[in-house]
């Protein structure tokens, strides 16, 4: 599976192992973690954390990891290196569904934005399966809302037009999309205008990438989308 966010991690893993400052704070660690005692480099490091035969040892080098991920960016970046097993398996499991570069770089962000905010005094053990099941449900319900989305509109929504880190849906977000739909269904919003609104509204597209995918200018995007939710303010009332 050559993707090149996957190849970029591979070298920059590469570059990790022989870097002095790395190698400097893998002793401090060891010193302040029993767990990391006798790892003696970085590659040491993944091999335990990644050994099935010794779940426990695998789960104390990444707990060590994700007690200091929030703060120290040396260690999050090795704990998500640790976790690309895990990380490419949800990959593999999803690309049927879209592009396998926009998936990839979406489940290498959502990674690192759950590792750097790991609450680890709520969840101290099972970190990979923590951390990748929060990746695995964050895609499955993006692809989710893109394929309901899809079938609403009757037009696929580019993965890549979607906000990196777009809020979960909510009821509101539920309720607004049934309004749009119904409005379409009947003729009082136009097609063109509830893909605008959904795409603003619930998944937080920026009107600047709305218009590029349009071939438009940001001020016609936006005063079409302002049409379309006075249409749909007057079709609900």
């Amino acid at each position: 599976m050559h993707i090149p966010i996957l190849a970029a991690l591979d070298n920059e893993w590469t570059l990790l192992t022989q870097d002095a400052a790395a190698n400097r704070k893998l002793r401090v660690w060891k010193e302040q973690y029993p767990a990391l005692a006798s790892i003696d480099d970085l590659p040491g490091l993944l091999a335990v954390a990644n050994d099935r035969s010794d779940l426990a040892a695998g789960d104390a080098v990444l707990a060590a990891l994700a007690q200091q991920a929030p703060a120290d960016a040396l260690a999050a970046q090795v704990l998500l290196h640790a976790l690309l097993p895990g990380l490419k398996s949800i990959i593999r499991s999803c690309r049927s569904c879209q592009g396998a570069d926009d998936l990839a770089s979406e489940v290498i962000t959502v990674a690192l934005e759950r590792i750097r905010c790991y609450p680890f005094d709520r969840r101290p053990q099972r970190i990979a399966a923590n951390v990748l099941r929060d990746v695995r449900q964050h895609i499955w319900r993006k692809l989710d809302r893109q394929r309901r989305l899809a079938e609403r509109l009757g037009r696929a929504v580019p993965f890549e037009d979607e906000r990196i880190g777009a809020p979960e849906e909510t009821p509101a977000s539920e309720e607004l999309i049934d309004l749009v739909s119904e409005a379409v269904r009947t003729g009082r919003v136009s097609n063109r205008g509830g893909r605008l609104i959904l795409l603003y509204r619930v998944l937080g597209v920026p009107t600047p990438t709305l218009a590029a995918a349009e071939g438009r200018s940001p001020n016609a995007v936006e005063r079409s989308r302002q049409r379309a939710e006075a249409d749909l303010a007057a079709a609900v009332a």
